[in-house]
């Protein structure tokens, strides 16, 4: 939980420092904030700083992960909009996250043309894969954990090199099996305020059992991109459990800033790619921020990746 309180203590501290510069004789105090701050940013991939790496290449792969938020009332207004960003970022697969009833039939039909293969037989259940290539072998996995999350896993096939993909909708701070829902603009007063942080607790907890579920099932010996809603930050220590195998965070290897994915009530990058570098070549070329433009309560990420020979 404490990891939710980094970025805002990373600020404090930078504030702190900028004051001490004037006073004479606490320069130094100056020195050791910048450091620490420097210090707990790598330690929880906080602010990127990376410049362009994207290099020219034959072997070029793109996916896209975004939660289009498939409750909001004006869902089917915006679902043309939505498919024409999805098809605007022309990526060989894309992850959509709360693609629930009101609104997946339509997407369907409008991504079909460009995406013919979609997980939509395994889970008709909000989340699915699109693919400009084949996927095999796909199922929901995980629902023992929390029902009311989602981990889809599957393969795709792209000019005979086979990937593994595993589309994450992670238990939620503001719903999860077991606990009562509640949602951050709810909180009014001290006790509503102590029930959501028990009730981030409780999710942090579920949320590490589905990255440790993941974890146990990835085979080192093929390509593997987990990406989707995590509802979590990264460093947290569910994600660190991926992190233990050697799966980096696209964002904080080749983005730039603090890349929010979404920005209320507070702005967090919850949304994830991750990838294991230099298995079999795969390298990281660019990844950047979709912004969703009041289409959804989340932004988008797209990432480029190389197959160096």
């Amino acid at each position: 939980m404490c990891q939710l309180f980094i970025p805002w203590l990373l600020v404090v501290l930078l504030i702190a420092s900028i004051i001490l510069l004037f006073f004479k004789r606490l320069w130094w105090l100056s020195i050791v904030l910048v450091i620490v701050v420097l210090l707990l940013n790598c330690r929880y991939e906080v602010v990127a700083f990376n410049l362009s790496i994207q290099k020219e290449s034959d072997g070029v792969l793109k996916v896209m992960t975004w939660n289009i938020d498939g409750s909001s009332p004006t869902i089917l207004d915006n679902i043309n909009k939505i498919s024409q960003k999805i098809r605007q970022e022309n990526t060989d697969v894309v992850f959509i996250a709360e693609d629930f009833y009101q609104c997946c039939d339509v997407l369907d039909i409008l991504l079909k043309p460009v995406y013919p293969f979609t997980t939509h037989i395994v889970c008709n259940d909000s989340h699915y894969f699109y693919s400009k290539y084949p996927l095999s072998k796909s199922e929901w996995i995980g629902k023992e954990i929390d029902p009311l999350s989602c981990i889809i896993e599957c393969y795709v096939d792209i000019e005979g090199q086979k990937i593994a993909l595993y589309g994450c909708h992670l238990s939620c701070n503001n719903y999860s099996g077991g606990k009562e829902n509640l949602r951050a603009e709810q909180i009014h007063g001290f006790s509503s305020l102590l029930l959501y942080l028990q009730n981030v607790d409780f999710s942090s907890q579920l949320r590490e059992e589905e990255c440790g579920f993941i974890a146990n099932r990835v085979d080192f010996n093929t390509l593997t991109f987990i990406m989707g809603d995590m509802n979590d930050v990264a460093g947290s220590p569910a994600l660190r459990i991926l992190g233990t195998l050697g799966y980096k965070n696209a964002w904080w290897k080749g983005g730039s800033g603090y890349g929010a994915t979404i920005h209320s009530p507070v702005p967090y990058r919850i949304d994830h790619i991750l990838y294991r570098q230099g298995l079999k070549g795969l390298k990281l070329n660019s990844i950047k921020k979709i912004d969703a433009e009041g289409l959804s309560d989340h932004d988008a990420l797209v990432a480029e990746f190389i197959f160096e020979k």
